[in-house]
């Protein structure tokens, strides 16, 4: 076995735990995305349309 043999096999053994390491993040960001309950938004308010057509400007 040469020096150049061990280093690449090194080299190969880092670049798989990156990938299985990038995978388990990513997986782990999806996973958190699909299963998020995001709480509800109120876009409008309760205030009845009455109230709002009466401060419009008249024409």
């Amino acid at each position: 076995m040469k020096l150049t043999d061990s280093k690449f096999k090194l080299e190969t053994a880092l670049l798989n735990g990156l990938f299985v390491v990038c995978m388990v993040i990513c997986g782990l960001f999806l996973a958190s995305m699909v299963t998020i309950k995001p709480a509800p938004v109120q876009l409008a308010s309760n205030a009845h349309t009455s109230a709002t057509v009466t401060h419009a400007p008249s024409a």
